[in-house]
């Protein structure tokens, strides 16, 4: 299992490759990746919420999230460790799983573009997580300190509506994954997942989905080969 560790840039407006680059060039280059991150992020505020934000509002969200970025493999947060922040992808893909006593992993979500990320118990007890959270892809996101969320939960009802639907989008979410996990077989799991998450299918390992589905990856296998056959 990879160890590296969470990469943060200390400055918010620093580029988001955590790279020092001199020149003109570079720096529009820099402002351009930082503009299309905050400009992604107010787009899906605004299509969730349906909240216009000020000028004022726009710049106080800037301050408050921090770009970073995660290359494959590397984690936001591992078990023991307390999540200090919250993340907001831009581009890519992360998994949120736990791993058993016999070393076996189980993937409880995914998290794709205009996704929130992160361990919202840990995050809000300061306790230590039971989950580890890993980039599957090379990833861009927008993260915050419990500080910044709570400053701009009270200085923006935009900002805090748009966490709001995200607690109950999880909330509902995780409802459906026990009632998948109760009343569905192998097979059900795979077709409610081509039904209602296609992208996945086409996204991630075979591995990864089975880890998720909750079954063994021959299992999978045998499945597709069944469907692919009829």
């Amino acid at each position: 299992m990879s160890t590296t560790k969470l990469y943060v840039i200390s400055n918010p407006h620093d580029d988001i490759y955590g790279e020092q680059h001199k020149g003109t060039e570079t720096a529009v280059a820099v402002s351009a990746s930082l503009n299309r991150c905050y400009t992604s992020f107010f787009q899906a505020l605004t299509a969730s919420t349906g909240q216009q934000l000020t000028t004022g509002e726009k710049c106080q969200i800037m301050d408050g999230l921090q770009p970073i970025k995660l290359r494959r493999r590397q984690y936001f947060l591992q078990e023991g460790d307390v999540c200090r922040r919250l993340g907001f992808i831009i581009q890519g893909a992360v998994r949120t799983y736990a791993v058993n006593h016999k070393g076996q992993e189980s993937i409880l979500y995914f998290n794709t573009e205009s996704n929130w990320l992160g361990d919202l118990e840990s995050f809000r007890t300061s306790q230590a997580s039971r989950y580890h959270i890993e980039a599957l892809e090379h990833t861009e996101l927008l993260t915050a300190s419990h500080h910044h969320i709570a400053s701009l939960s009270i200085a923006i009802p935009a900002f805090r509506q748009f966490l709001e639907q995200e607690y109950y989008v999880r909330l509902a979410f995780n409802q459906c994954r026990v009632h998948m996990a109760l009343s569905m077989n192998a097979e059900e799991r795979y077709l409610d997942l081509l039904k209602n998450q296609p992208e996945y299918a086409k996204r991630f390992s075979q591995n990864t989905i089975a880890s998720y589905l909750g079954i063994k990856p021959e299992t999978l296998s045998r499945i597709r080969r069944n469907w692919q056959g009829r």
